[in-house]
């Protein structure tokens, strides 16, 4: 595992991406807040994402205290208020924004994708009763980088992430890892 060093990881992994921008679609996924709420990284280290790697990412995929975190701003508590600060990363260089709102309350998780193009869809999906939402972030950032790898349009790379996500999350209860909050159910349209 790398570990962050604020600007200089920043800068390295900015120097490598921007040598291949123009050829592939780069999807930053901040990991910067768990889900506990404790800050992962420096302020040194957020503070480089922001100059370093929002400009050159074609989607960043934020959950609502990453979004925060990144425009300094209190966390959204409301849908128009997730809007908004996903406007605001796009106006620090980012091309797209989805903004994940698993942590917001709710029936629903309400997930908004919005780019520069004037692009702005809304994604909801039920809340489903488990403990098993480990890796979800990462999961729906990784699986819309794969839509869009296999040339899907961003909009059809998210909703069919936004699928399989549901999908492993529903099926999560089934898989016995660990204790406290499980993984999801990566694997589930193959183990039945």
């Amino acid at each position: 595992a790398l570990e962050r060093h604020g600007d200089i990881w920043d800068e390295a992994v900015a120097a490598g991406l921007s040598r291949h921008a123009s050829r592939i679609p780069i999807v930053l996924d901040p990991v910067m807040v768990a889900t506990s709420g404790d800050r992962l990284i420096s302020d040194e280290a957020v503070d480089a994402m922001r100059r370093h790697l929002l400009p050159l990412a074609d989607l960043v995929t934020p959950n609502l205290p990453e979004a925060a975190t990144l425009i300094e701003s209190p966390v959204a508590q409301s849908e128009n208020e997730a809007v908004v600060q996903g406007r605001k990363l796009l106006a620090m260089g980012a091309r797209a924004v989805l903004i994940k709102g698993g942590h917001a309350e709710g029936t629903e998780s309400v997930d908004h994708l919005m780019s520069t193009d004037g692009t702005l869809r809304r994604f909801a999906s039920a809340r489903l009763d488990t403990r098993n939402t480990h890796g979800t972030g990462c999961t729906l950032s990784s699986a819309v980088a794969a839509g869009l790898a296999r040339g899907l349009s961003l909009t059809e790379a998210v909703t069919q992430a936004k699928r399989y996500v549901t999908a492993a999350i529903a099926a999560s209860n089934s898989v016995t890892v660990g204790r406290g909050h499980g993984p999801v159910h990566h694997f589930h349209a193959l183990w039945h």
